[in-house]
């Protein structure tokens, strides 16, 4: 026996190392971008949906505030030549490309407005329309007379109407003060954004503001605010345990084992996540926490069981109990939950491992503290039973879903107001996408065609692709259209040109082609392409199209994935809890399972129902933590089954420290972390006291 254990140690020392020269030597990128975490790419519509979620997540907005107009454009030139291009990139810059695209071929762009009045011969219409624009003593040209008499190309520029063109936005007046705008384009890590905050701290002064907006900045926020409050959180967590130990061991040496077990725990779950994934989720690290209670109970047990045959069979029934809760998220369908099963299960796995093999090779000197009672509650069975079935009953009555993804996030006041302000200045609208799918550019753009003359007709404003840049049929429509103009009316219209410049423009449609578009020399364009087969056409959010149109709206749509996912979790749930009473019945018998499994149900509808009751809507995440609790109560009810007093003692230590840690992240910023947090510091804290009430001292199993 000695030998096996022997070689098993030798052989999972082994692994670890091959499994961490395979995981280090290719590390993956920690996306930042919580959305995505949740979105399911089953269905041709949720890739959609995703890539639409993904357009605007690397980019940003920055507003210039000041009071004096020429104040605002100098700090935003001082703003530029301060950013590091290397890693931020201002949108929009690339369009004087496609500027030269209309003025190569200015016969091939009319607007639906001149192409009806061409198409109907009403060239008195032309004429008085063409010379008021040229006419116009604060009106602009996009071409000279000569090559463009009838400023086709103005007027088409003019028609793009929500689509921007350069890389700095006029200084538009507000409210008493001067607004400016640049969108920038992050081609970096997202860290680089703390410089960009130092670079506006050293230049908002006084009257001088500078805001950011944008998901871009949302993320940075969140995610930053995020890492600090969970770092705060382990080191409060941890000192709470140093207090807790300390009071029943006397002594420090019990935190070598126990931080070794968590680092260790934590570092396997995290070497198995890397190998598996593309990219892991920052939530992932977040439900990292988890695994620091598990591996507290279960190197606490260690040592104070004194490894009694008990604590074997007990830490051996347990691992697998919660591991197969945890795995069971793997068929949800949301990717950040199987990160999250594949972390946690082999976290669990390797702590397990690590102190049945690891931990017994050190002789770290550590005796066991002071006695003390773990209380016995079993004489208030009836009233505990009671009040938890009273409390599910009426909250069930209130009980309530927020799917919206909105609900999930509150943006701190400072980016609140930045947005509010955005919108305000420059009257953005919700919107929403009509997906357009063609095998290439141009089909893409005859099919945004069919779609736009729809808008037109009805008066809807859009942007598209296609206001960009015509189908080559239509291109080849409108020179001939501009052709039979110039033959049949240039000469009475154009009084301002001499003869032989008149001559010229009849004569220019001789040598007029229609190209091919070439992304790669027009690289603006791909601003309103998914990938190379997918388009979209962004039209007012309050505006739906017939159900054979493929429309979007993001925050929608999110929603109702975010809804289908929860959904789908409820379902696996009891799916997992009959798993697990079926793996208890086998191990342990009907009896003894049914009091077992008891404690972490009631725990869960006692956490659900006190919630509902206090008001608190359910989201995806309280559903994610009703497994949680499952796999932590398990721990607890099967330990104190044992019969072993000292184990029970070790579940009491466990207990208080993982309830005041999830206490601690109840009170998160974060509304999606903290609404977890709140389930599962009621949920564990019901399941252990009731483990005290249904699984008294002489009750052993």
């Amino acid at each position: 026996m000695k030998k096996i254990k022997i070689i098993s140690t030798i052989i999972f020392i082994i692994t670890t190392l091959v499994l961490a020269v395979f995981s280090l030597s290719n590390i993956k990128q920690v996306k930042t971008d919580l959305i995505s975490g949740f979105l399911s790419s089953s269905t041709e519509k949720n890739r959609d949906v995703i890539k639409l979620s993904k357009l605007a997540s690397n980019k940003m907005h920055v507003i210039f505030e000041t009071t004096d107009y020429y104040d605002n454009e100098d700090l935003r030139d001082e703003f530029l030549s301060s950013l590091d291009t290397n890693v931020f990139s201002v949108e929009n810059k690339e369009f004087l490309n496609v500027l030269d695209l209309y003025k190569s071929k200015p016969h091939n762009f009319l607007t639906e407005h001149k192409r009806t009045l061409l198409k109907n011969k009403d060239y008195s219409k032309i004429d008085k329309e063409s010379l008021e624009d040229l006419y116009n003593p604060i009106g602009i040209m996009l071409e000279t007379p000569d090559k463009d008499p009838y400023l086709f190309l103005t007027s088409y520029l003019k028609s793009f109407d929500g689509i921007r063109f350069t890389s700095t936005s006029n200084v538009i007046s507000y409210k008493g003060k001067y607004y400016s705008e640049l969108t920038l384009v992050l081609n970096s890590d997202i860290s680089y954004l703390k410089g960009l905050e130092k670079l506006k701290n050293q230049l908002v002064s006084g009257d001088v503001n500078i805001y950011f907006t944008g998901p871009l900045i949302h993320s940075y926020m969140t995610s930053s605010k995020s890492v600090v409050e969970i770092n705060t959180i382990c080191v409060i967590s941890v000192l709470a345990l140093v207090l807790l130990c300390g009071l029943y061991f006397k002594s420090l040496k019990i935190f070598v084992p126990i931080g070794l077990s968590i680092f260790f725990g934590i570092g396997f779950g995290y070497l198995v996540t890397n190998l598996i994934f593309d990219t892991l989720n920052i939530l992932t690290f977040v439900f990292s926490t988890t695994l620091i209670g598990i591996s507290l109970d279960y190197s606490l047990h260690f040592y104070m069981t004194e490894r009694k045959k008990t604590f074997y069979k007990s830490l051996t029934v347990s691992m697998l109990t919660t591991v197969l809760a945890f795995l069971t998220l793997l068929f949800t369908r949301v990717e950040v939950l199987k990160e999250i099963a594949i972390f946690t299960a082999f976290g669990l796995i390797g702590v397990y491992l690590f102190v049945v093999l690891i931990l017994p090779l050190f002789n770290f000197g550590i005796k066991k503290g002071e006695n003390f009672s773990v209380p016995d509650l079993s004489n208030f069975k009836t009233y505990f039973l009671i009040v938890i079935g009273l409390t599910f009953l009426s909250g069930l009555c209130r009980l309530t879903f927020n799917d919206d993804i909105k609900a999930l996030y509150v943006p701190p006041k400072s980016l609140l107001k930045a947005e509010t302000l955005y919108k305000n200045i420059y009257e953005t609208k919700d919107k929403s996408f009509i997906v357009v799918k063609g095998k290439d550019l141009d089909e893409i753009i005859k099919n945004e065609e069919k779609i736009t003359q729809k808008l037109e007709n009805e008066n809807v404003p859009y942007i598209s692709l296609t206001k960009l840049v015509p189908s080559e049929r239509k291109q080849k429509e409108n020179q001939k259209l501009i052709k039979e103009l110039y033959l049949e009316n240039l000469d009475v219209y154009a009084n301002f040109l001499d003869k032989s410049t008149i001559s010229k423009l009849k004569n220019s449609f001789d040598n007029d082609k229609v190209e091919s578009l070439d992304l790669f020399k027009y690289p603006y364009l791909k601003n309103f392409l998914l990938d190379e087969n997918t388009s979209f056409i962004i039209v007012p959010a309050e505006y739906m199209l017939e159900d054979e149109f493929n429309q979007i709206v993001v925050s929608k749509d999110i929603s109702a994935i975010v809804k289908s996912c929860r959904k789908h979790c409820q379902y696996i749930l009891p799916v997992i809890l009959f798993v697990l009473i079926g793996l208890l019945v086998g191990i342990y018998g009907f009896n003894k399972a049914r009091k077992i499994i008891l404690s972490p149900f009631l725990g869960i509808i006692f956490a659900v129902g006190l919630l509902s009751l206090l008001g608190c809507s359910m989201n995806i995440f309280s559903i994610l933590a009703l497994f949680l609790i499952l796999g932590f109560s398990l721990d607890y009810s099967i330990f104190r089954a044992s019969g072993d007093a000292n184990s029970k003692k070790a579940v009491l230590i466990s207990c208080i420290s993982t309830v005041f840690s999830f206490f601690l992240l109840s009170l998160t910023s974060f509304t999606l972390i903290s609404s977890m947090g709140k389930v599962l510091c009621i949920g564990i804290l019901t399941s252990y006291i009731l483990s005290l009430v249904l699984l008294p001292e002489n009750d052993k199993v």
